[in-house]
């Protein structure tokens, strides 16, 4: 069933874990947005954007202490947000500038499988909403597996401490290696039952990268779990309590 949505209480318990949320409020503000059963897309010409029910149920309660896959709703919540963004700043210089220099970029892209783009201008926005949604995600579970392994951490579980401390140690290589991908965007191929994405083999455009990074993530989620300053301190503070129960 259709259903009018607002994204406020998501976005503000999302502020509260330290995910960008500026172009979030922004799209919230001034977009339609509709649930809708199994159905992800946004219209620019009707300034409309559809979001899943199943999408929304995830993030209904952010929360470490309740994990319900919120990565699988965050991600698609963030990469509709993004076409949402850009259409409502098309008039934006720096934003024109960007999209301009994207679709030159990805012109005659190759793309997987075989063959070439025939729709840079899918494929740059695309490759931005993909890039924005897969670092929040995964932000996300980075932060949570440090918050579940640290409630594990207790004495009664003495035995378990040795394999707690191992995946704690992961939790920064698996990061670096998540925010290391570069390749992101697709277009459609076909048409009915038939059409489906086909992704692109170009990594992302430097400059399209960097405005995402600022302009819509806030320079919050880093290439480098060392530059993390809020995983870093979970990590640490994990650490510190594993060394004195591991005496």
């Amino acid at each position: 069933m259709l259903k009018k949505v607002s994204l406020s209480t998501f976005i503000h318990q999302a502020q509260q874990y330290g995910l960008p949320v500026r172009f979030l409020a922004y799209v919230n503000t001034n977009y339609n947005i509709f649930s809708f059963a199994g159905w992800e897309e946004t219209w620019p010409t009707l300034n409309t954007m559809w979001l899943s029910e199943q999408s929304l149920n995830y993030v209904q309660l952010l929360s470490f202490e309740q994990p319900q896959d919120e990565a699988r709703g965050i991600e698609p919540i963030y990469h509709e947000c993004t076409h949402a963004y850009f259409d409502l700043k098309s008039e934006d210089p720096k934003v024109r500038t960007v999209l301009t220099a994207g679709q030159q970029y990805y012109r005659s892209a190759p793309l997987k499988g075989g063959g070439v783009s025939h729709d840079e201008t899918r494929l740059v926005q695309e490759a931005a909403a993909e890039y924005v949604g897969h670092r929040v995600s995964r932000y996300w579970l980075a932060a949570e597996r440090l918050f579940l392994l640290n409630k594990l951490a207790v004495p009664k579980n003495s035995k378990l401490l040795p394999g707690i401390k191992e995946r704690a140690d992961k939790v920064p290589s698996n990061y670096n290696r998540a925010m290391a991908e570069r390749t992101f965007g697709y277009e459609y191929r076909g048409s009915g039952k038939r059409r489906q994405q086909v992704q692109t083999r170009r990594v992302i455009l430097p400059d399209l990268r960097r405005f995402c990074d600022g302009a819509l993530l806030e320079r919050t989620i880093p290439d480098k779990f060392g530059q993390a300053a809020r995983l870093m301190t979970q990590h640490g503070a994990l650490n510190r309590k594993l060394a004195q129960l591991m005496k």
